[in-house]
């Protein structure tokens, strides 16, 4: 990557999340995915899992990613030594100026006084030389007589209430009953089953009709190529997870990196890209939903066309080998294109 190339350039970064969308922004531009940088910051002697890459770049987590994981990632995407320099002088200068006070000041405490006014020394210290927190400790503001009394009246109210079996309201001081009910819990949304004749949510074995071999991921790879294979080596568990009518996420749970979803490698919409697991949300995002429809020909199952761009996953050619992997084809009504859901 030359310096030609601002999205290596992170003087301009202010922040934590103006750090990490241009960290986001380098990922694209190398147009690697999160397992490909594991394998290349792995090649370089550096660790840095495909998980940690995600949580480094989630822009939900507010955290400042550590300065070995920036290096690495960094370095993975491609960028050359003054470029990774230039990366961890501004993660420095970011950490140092949202740790700094403002003007120079310490931390004001949440009642407002500077800190350390509010410690008292014990009397019989001999090491503690009697200041200004020791002459003129803080004072807690004290009740109001009125108020003091309405208090114990009213939890002598609840405890006589309580006694009594009644209700645990407290009866107004001035003997008027309070006319203002309490507000009612609104009533929960019950999610809508899925269409009928279509799978609940749960773990299924998602299995191709014409060959009877699951869907699978090749174990010892980190790939998360999508692949038919023999259903007594399917891997990881998948489920369905219904979203509304007859979409569906095809979720996976990987157990060296958690959680994942089903989806077309990068939402291409071109027919015969592959389908790959990979983070939710992430690589494949826009392309991880799926209509479910049923079929009775040209064999009983179901239909699984991509939400986005309305092709269907499937075999080309009918295959029934071991090990071929999934595509994203026009729908062809083909038994290549039929799949049934088998409760694990």
């Amino acid at each position: 990557m030359g310096s030609e190339y601002s999205v290596s350039e992170p003087d301009d970064l202010s922040d934590v999340p103006s750090f990490k969308a241009g960290l986001r922004r380098l990922k694209a531009w190398s147009g690697m995915s999160y397992r490909e940088l594991e394998r290349k910051a792995k090649a370089a002697g550096e660790i840095l899992p495909a998980t940690t890459i995600a949580d480094m770049l989630n822009p939900s987590r507010p955290r400042m990613p550590r300065e070995n994981q920036v290096r690495a990632l960094v370095r993975a995407c491609g960028c050359d030594e003054d470029q990774v320099a230039a990366w961890l002088r501004t993660r420095r200068r970011i950490v140092m100026s949202e740790a700094a006070p403002p003007d120079g000041r310490p931390a004001a405490h949440e009642d407002g006084g500077q800190p350390g006014t509010d410690v008292v020394p014990a009397p019989d210290d001999p090491h503690v030389r009697p200041g200004p927190a020791s002459v003129h400790p803080v004072r807690r503001r004290l009740t109001s007589g009125r108020t003091a009394i309405n208090g114990l009246l009213t939890a002598c109210g609840i405890l006589l209430l309580v006694g009594a079996g009644a209700p645990l309201v407290a009866p107004a001081l001035d003997g008027k009953a309070d006319s203002a009910e309490a507000p009612r819990p609104q009533s929960m949304a019950i999610p809508r089953p899925p269409a009928p004749g279509l799978p609940v949510s749960g773990p299924y074995r998602i299995r191709a009709a014409h060959s009877s071999l699951c869907l699978s991921e090749r174990r010892g790879t980190t790939s998360g190529l999508v692949l038919q294979t023999s259903c007594s080596r399917a891997f990881p568990p998948m489920s369905l997870e219904h979203q509304a009518a007859t979409r569906y996420r095809i979720t996976t749970d990987h157990p060296e990196f958690g959680p994942g979803c089903m989806g077309i490698s990068k939402a291409r919409n071109t027919p015969g890209s592959y389908v790959f697991d990979d983070f939710c949300g992430n690589e494949n995002a826009g392309a991880e939903i799926f209509f479910l429809t049923r079929v009775i020909t040209p064999a009983h199952g179901y239909t699984i066309r991509v939400a986005s761009n309305g092709l269907c996953l499937g075999f080309p050619e009918n295959t029934t080998r071991d090990g071929a992997p999934l595509h994203q084809m026009e729908c062809d009504q083909s038994i290549g294109q039929v799949f049934t859901a088998e409760p694990r």
